[in-house]
């Protein structure tokens, strides 16, 4: 079988991290193969959006594509468990060490602090026939992908403030109370208590908020109980959007923090026939530098699906500055945003 490398795959381990040791080659993982498009979608900002149905149709993964897919992980001894044309993923599950030798991923076990992550280096790699096929192959590495940045000011400099509600009639956003409109919040860590939310409905004179919350790829709303942690950032982003559009339906998707988990819980918000969002908010990122390109090529096709599904997408640019944190000397902007 001739194998090519996928553009795009290459990263390296961590800087900050250092080697432990081999995952068990029996572990059992889960692999997402992202698809190219049937057909390439142009976004026209006056067009009536599409329905999902019509989506996958037009735009979904190619058949043929599926098929190649499928062959290949039959022929290396891979399960698929899961396949989404509409959103162009194949969920492949199977023994790691398996699938890593499919797509000649190199991975171990790296120590950063004190946590221990499966991570990989290197480029990956698939044979000619399905090379042009893939956008990206996410899964092998378990290394958190994106980050928030909030701060609580002591109470004792007793700072000036202003309430959401304030804040959006300085801004002159349009009055509009959310009625009949579901926004989607995207977390990758933390949880939410719904007497703290109902408590601060009560504090701003609103009726409480419908808050639910999903669980994508085994995740769930975990509070941790410290507003330092990535609870500040769920209730800050639940909070914001529940005071301003105090009548819409807000639904929480957590997924794990990895590239695949964003992906995953992104694609589960655009793809909700439930719920069906239509504006998805997003408060977590990090510098493109730390993104691989093919990552970023599957999240920025889920965008294009919004898009097109007339979905609103919004992403917080991040707080630290023209470096987004990086220490190199050099100009980053955050990504997803």
């Amino acid at each position: 079988m001739s194998l090519v490398t996928l553009r795009g795959s290459y990263r390296e381990h961590p800087a900050d991290s250092v080697p432990v040791g081999q995952p068990s080659p029996e572990e059992p993982i889960q692999i997402t193969v992202v698809l190219r498009r049937r057909e390439a979608a142009q976004i026209d900002a006056g067009a009536t959006p599409l329905s999902s149905r019509q989506l996958a149709e037009m735009h979904g993964a190619d058949p043929a594509d599926i098929e190649a897919v499928k062959a290949f992980a039959a022929n290396c001894g891979i399960d698929v468990v899961a396949i989404d044309s509409a959103a162009r993923l194949v969920t492949l599950c199977g023994p790691l060490g398996k699938i890593a030798r499919a797509f000649g991923a190199e991975v171990e076990l790296r120590q950063s602090g004190t946590r221990i992550l499966r991570t990989r280096q290197g480029a990956l790699h698939a044979p000619s026939t399905l090379s042009e096929r893939i956008i990206a192959v996410l899964g092998f590495d378990q290394r958190p992908v994106a980050a928030t940045n909030h701060k609580f000011q002591s109470r004792g400099k007793q700072p000036a403030y202003f309430t959401p509600p304030e804040l959006a009639k300085l801004y002159n956003f349009p009055a509009n109370s959310g009625k009949d409109q579901t926004i989607a919040i995207i977390e990758l860590g933390g949880g939410y208590n719904s007497s703290d939310l109902d408590a601060y409905w009560r504090q701003l004179g609103l009726n409480p908020v419908s808050v639910m919350s999903v669980s994508v790829s085994g995740a769930q709303n975990s509070p941790e109980g410290d507003p330092n942690s990535a609870d500040g950032e769920v209730a800050l982003d639940i909070e914001v959007a529940g005071a301003i559009a105090p009548e819409s339906r807000i639904v929480v998707y957590f997924a794990p923090n990895t590239d695949q988990g964003f992906l995953s819980a992104i694609n589960a918000a655009i793809y909700d026939q439930v719920h069906k969002p239509s504006v998805i908010s997003i408060s977590w990122g990090a510098a493109e530098s730390e993104w691989t390109p093919q990552a970023m090529n599957a999240f920025n096709a889920a965008f294009h699906d919004a898009a097109l599904l007339g979905i609103s997408v919004c992403v917080a640019a991040g707080d630290n500055g023209s470096s987004d944190g990086e220490q190199d000397g050099h100009n980053h902007v955050d990504f997803p945003a």
